[in-house]
């Protein structure tokens, strides 16, 4: 049976595809086109999926020779580099160095990729987690660039059943929009395509997911669509329609919770 890790692994892959895609489409992208995360043109994202990838295989590579992790100043030296990087050729050295990523990664037999741990922050990530943090800055900006030509565009299919659960477990790090101030408030949440039902209660000091049926509001809503309504990427231009007609009541709150497009995240 494969490696329970290997699943990020290809939907790196596929979103690394996806990505290529993207770029590659008639006309082709512009480096100094806009995207949908604030302030960031193409060349912003590539240099910072590049960046990324560097210093992801900078700490692999470290923990595959049994080695702690690099000084972080290195992750410094890395982004200045990328930073410094002209636009001609970014595309092509973003992509390059991406698909050294996830080559390393899935040239591991199944024992290696278990037994793998990944020193970062003073944690020992195992690959799930370390190539979760991956997937989720890949998938996303990858949807950053598509959607400024596509509005019906969704996120790799892989990437958006995988990071379900990864978005429940930082929702305290992405609801950057103000909570309720009196009365918290709960929705029941229904992500049909890959099964999972729970209660997201939002209170104004803590949001938490919980089991049960007692809620305020409802939302049966795709794995797609969750992922970007809680990384501030569902507003009503970008909503599947499956929920405009009517919106679920719960959905308008959520978009005030989890309210915009946070700050790229240091790559790991």
């Amino acid at each position: 049976m494969p490696s329970e890790h290997r699943p990020w692994i290809d939907a790196i892959s596929e979103s690394n595809a996806r990505l290529k895609a993207v770029l590659g489409a008639t006309g082709g992208v512009a480096a100094t086109e806009a995207t949908y995360c604030p302030g960031w043109s193409v060349a912003h994202i590539l240099r910072h999926l590049g960046s990324g990838a560097e210093i992801g295989l900078l700490n692999l590579c470290a923990a595959l020779r049994e080695q702690g992790p690099p000084p972080r100043r290195r992750y410094g030296e890395i982004i200045e580099l990328w930073d410094e990087k002209a636009e001609a050729g970014l595309a092509q050295e973003a992509e390059s160095v991406n698909d050294t990523y996830v080559h390393t990664l899935a040239a591991l037999d199944d024992d290696a990729l278990d037994a793998l741990r990944v020193r970062l922050r003073g944690r020992d990530l195992n690959v799930s987690v370390f190539a979760g943090r991956r997937l989720f800055e890949h998938a996303l900006h990858t949807w950053d660039i598509e959607v400024m030509r596509d509005p019906l565009a969704t996120l790799s299919p892989m990437a958006a059943v995988l990071l379900v659960d990864r978005v429940l477990g930082n929702l305290d790090m992405l609801a950057s929009g103000p909570k309720p101030t009196t009365a918290p408030f709960s929705i029941a949440v229904s992500v049909s395509d890959v099964g999972r039902v729970f209660v997201l209660e939002v209170a104004p000091d803590v949001i938490a997911v919980e089991s049960g049926n007692d809620s305020d509001a409802s939302l049966d809503i795709s794995a797609d669509a969750f992922v970007r309504l809680l990384s501030g990427r569902l507003d009503a231009a970008h909503t599947p329609q499956a929920l405009t007609a009517p919106s679920p009541s719960g959905l308008g709150q959520l978009r005030t919770v989890f309210a915009g497009v946070p700050s790229p995240t240091e790559p790991a």
